[in-house]
């Protein structure tokens, strides 16, 4: 026999009213028990494999993304930039370096916006830090001592130095040694 609900408007039940059985208790033997842990096991277990793979997966499109910069870097249009650049030297002075002196707006342009690009994959966590340190060593560094004053004057008001900070390989802390 099936009780009936009833609900009182002032918030009050009837006597009797409920659903049969409401006190219902389930019952596990031994073996029911165990097969519950054992679910819970495995469910757990399952999730830490798709974590794992996750990380894995994530870590893969990581490195795959640092490659694929670094081989921008050592072909195409910005490695020519860059030859360019160094073949320049540090500073566009005529008597040093005869004609090859002209402004290379482009290819400064063509290295700085790498640079930026790479840096900005790697803070937001696209590229692998280390890796991409390794790779770049201080050739960010040098491009940035050596254009200087061209980048400034062609980018002014861009924040060069904080750009490309992630892509420098970190500072040794001095070491005191004691006499």
């Amino acid at each position: 026999m099936a009780s009936v609900f009833i609900h009182d408007p002032e918030g009050f039940e009837a006597p009797g009213a409920g659903f049969p059985n409401s006190g219902f208790n389930l019952t596990l033997g031994p073996l029911g028990r165990i097969i519950g842990v054992i679910g819970l096991l495995l469910v757990l277990c399952a999730c830490l494999w798709a974590i794992a793979e996750y990380a894995e997966q994530k870590a893969q499109i990581r490195r795959a993304e640092t490659e694929r910069y670094i081989q921008a870097f050592e072909t195409g249009p910005v490695a020519d930039a860059w030859a360019k650049l160094r073949q320049t030297g540090t500073a566009p002075d005529i008597r040093t370096y005869g004609l090859r002196a002209e402004p290379l707006e482009a290819e400064l342009e063509m290295v700085l916006g790498y640079f930026r690009g790479f840096a900005l994959c790697v803070r937001a966590g696209n590229c692998d830090p280390e890796r991409a340190r390794m790779y770049l060593g201080e050739r960010p560094a040098v491009f940035l001592d050596a254009h200087r004053a061209q980048l400034e004057a062609n980018f002014d008001g861009v924040p060069l130095d904080r750009d490309l900070q992630v892509l420098l390989p970190p500072e040794e802390p001095a070491t005191h040694i004691w006499p």
